[in-house]
């Protein structure tokens, strides 16, 4: 009897422990809050095709065609941060951007980033790409971080951010995973 038991359940136990399993390690966490430009610490290098760098951060003269940005540094801080992985995106983070403009300042920007979570005993490093309209502040982006030391040893992140344009704050939606 107890094999004839045993021969029906194990099928049944052979399903659910697999599904059983991936509920336990598939946790995701997710965050969301303000994003707003914390200062410039490099304005980093401007090439201005048929024109000229002014002497002003990202501002080329009359007539340029095409803005080449490259390893301008900034701080971005994060504000009324809320949701299951909040304590992970307090603080301020790091940004290394290089963007290729039209002659109206909008274009393809990327770089990387490295955000320092003291509380948390670790850091977040990864890349970034997006579109940027500088002359309206609207900026669309998408950013892939990974987590090392403390509590974010082997964590990854992937965030979305826009700004819409007209304000002094983006918005940004986040989720953190196991890798």
């Amino acid at each position: 009897m107890s094999c004839i038991i045993f021969h029906h359940a194990l099928p049944l136990v052979l399903l659910l422990a697999p599904a059983a399993f991936a509920q336990q390690s598939a946790k995701v966490l997710v965050a969301s809050g303000k994003e707003v430009a914390a200062g410039m610490l490099d304005p980093g290098m401007l090439a201005c095709i048929d024109g000229k760098p002014t002497g002003k951060p990202l501002q080329c003269t009359p007539g340029t065609s095409k803005v080449l940005l490259s390893y301008w540094v900034s701080l971005q801080a994060y504000q009324d941060v809320v949701g299951t992985a909040a304590a992970m995106f307090r603080g301020q983070n790091t940004i290394v951007m290089h963007c290729n403009l039209d002659a109206n300042y909008y274009g393809h920007c990327w770089g990387h980033f490295a955000w320092d979570a003291p509380d948390l005993a670790g850091k977040w490093e990864g890349v970034w790409s997006g579109v940027w309209d500088f002359a309206a502040n609207r900026v669309s982006y998408h950013m892939t971080g990974y987590g090392s030391g403390g509590q974010l040893e082997g964590l990854q992140f992937e965030r979305e951010s826009a700004w819409p344009g007209g304000t002094a704050a983006g918005t940004f939606v986040v989720k953190v995973f196991a890798k």
